[in-house]
């Protein structure tokens, strides 16, 4: 799980979905700040959420990160807000396939 350190740096303050967010293994939730995502949950939405796509003024594509029912660990999956693109156990896999479609 992440440092409260941490947590506090990826969030900037954004406590919405805190029970999963506090989850996110500490080499997750690093990489997240390390590729520049910022953390855009809303209470309206399931999962936390966060975007690197948004340094321009927009936001085309969202990684959430949820509580996958049958492991209880930690997923992620790269949305538009309207499909589901991908699901992934990997952070690295995650980055790399909301790079490839947001780049």
């Amino acid at each position: 799980m992440a440092t409260l350190k941490t947590l506090t740096e990826l969030t900037k303050g954004n406590k919405v979905h805190m029970h999963i967010k506090t989850l996110i293994p500490e080499s997750d939730a690093l990489k997240l700040i390390q590729y520049g995502f910022d953390d855009v949950s809303w209470i309206n939405d399931e999962c936390p959420s966060f975007d690197a796509s948004a340094k321009d003024g927009s936001q085309t594509l969202t990684l959430f990160a949820y509580i996958d029912v049958h492991t209880n660990n930690i997923g992620y999956a790269v949305s538009d807000y309207c499909d589901i693109f991908n699901e992934f156990e990997s952070i690295d896999d995650a980055i790399e396939n909301y790079d490839e479609l947001v780049r």
